[in-house]
Formats: structure tokens, sequence, C-alpha cells
């Protein structure tokens, strides 16, 4: 008998069908109504998460330097990258189609700027086409990275049971049943 224990993931973590394991048990219809959700919430965690760190990393710079723009993109990247993460990992598609959800989903994210460039422009703003350029290139990475994260993981076999043979018993066949 095999001592080890494999711990059972709760919550965020994402099972080895890469869902997550709170949303595995809910309603398909409840679970892609929580896409969009669950990625701004993971969008969130990261831009209040690491927000502050950048910021203090930045403190004494000035916001156009290289330095503070190269920064703050790549923090740009990761947020976006777990946005498209999140909303792959909530989505109730079987393992295989994960990928080309986050395809589709990964429309999402290259919305937004267009969005926002849009209400600004309606609220009487302007928009800078170079950081609207710069933007749309940080999601543009953001995504790619996230979903060749979610290639790479669906595309590893399934992991196979080390106590499977422990867990099923071997009954014996008759020959002459």
């Amino acid at each position: 008998m095999n001592n080890n224990k494999t711990e059972k993931k709760k919550g965020l973590d994402v099972n080895e069908n890469y869902d997550f394991n709170f949303a595995a048990k809910l309603n398909p219809v409840l679970r892609w109504i929580l896409v969009l959700p669950m990625g701004i919430a993971g969008l969130l965690m990261v831009q209040l998460a690491g927000g502050w760190m950048v910021s203090f990393m930045l403190r004494g710079m000035s916001p156009e330097s290289i330095v503070a723009i190269i920064v703050t993109a790549l923090f740009g990247v990761v947020k976006y990258c777990i946005f498209v993460i999140s909303m792959v990992a909530t989505a109730p598609v079987p393992r295989q189609n994960k990928f080309r959800t986050g395809l589709v989903l990964s429309i999402i994210p290259f919305a937004l700027p267009f969005a926002f460039a849009r209400l600004a422009l309606n609220l009487g703003g302007s928009i800078a086409p170079i950081m609207m350029a710069v933007n749309v290139g940080v999601i543009l990475i953001g995504v790619a990275i996230a979903l060749r994260s979610v290639y790479a993981e669906t595309k590893k076999p399934l992991p196979v049971p080390e106590l499977q043979e422990e867990a099923m018993p071997v009954t014996p066949v008759d020959p002459e049943q």
C-alpha cells in the first residue's frame, strides 16, 4: 500500500481537464455565464496584487522612461494572460476543445481597448495612437502566451492514477462461465 497521499485540489486550482475545481461541479449554463466575470476577476486579482508592486518599483521614475514602459507592458502581458486562462478554465467544454475555446474567447480582450477608446471619445477625451498600439501589442503577447499554455497543458496525456490497480479489485474470471 502506498502511503503517498495526493492532496485534493480545491477552489481556484485547475484540474486535469483544465477546469477550475469549483466550476467543474456547476451547471454548464452557469459556467458560460461565469466565463467573463471569472476572466475579469482574474485580471483584477493580478491588478490588485501586482499593481502596487509595479507602482512601488517605478515610484522614482518618469512614466515615459523606457524602463517604466517595459515594466508596465510586462505587467499588462501577465494580466491579459491570466484573463484568458481564467475564462478558458471556467468554460464548460471538453479538454480537447479548450484551445479552440480560448481562440474564440480571445476576441474579448482585443475588444476591450477599442471599447474603452470609444468610451473616451464619447466622453470628450482623446486617444494616444501610440499607447493604443502598445496596448493592443501587450494584449496580443498576453493572449498568445495564454493560448500556448492552454495548448501545451491540454495536449499532455492525462495522468494515470498510481493507485488504480489497488483501487480496482481483481476478480478472477472463470473460463467455464
